[in-house]
């Protein structure tokens, strides 16, 4: 994920999920996912790990 200024958390929440699917769809297992402590990524990673998915 390239960091914009307009880039806020449900839009990169969005990404990430989107990303899971399709790894989920690839059978690739995704290790992490982190934030570099910007406030929308980290808020982000937040919601990402609140939200339940059918993959956990």
């Amino acid at each position: 994920l390239i960091p914009t200024e307009s880039d806020g958390s449900e839009k990169i929440l969005a990404l990430h999920q989107k990303l899971i699917n399709i790894a989920a769809n690839l059978k690739l297992h995704i290790i992490s996912i982190e934030s570099d402590s910007a406030a929308a990524e980290f808020q982000a990673q937040n919601l990402l790990q609140a939200s339940r998915t059918k993959y956990w």
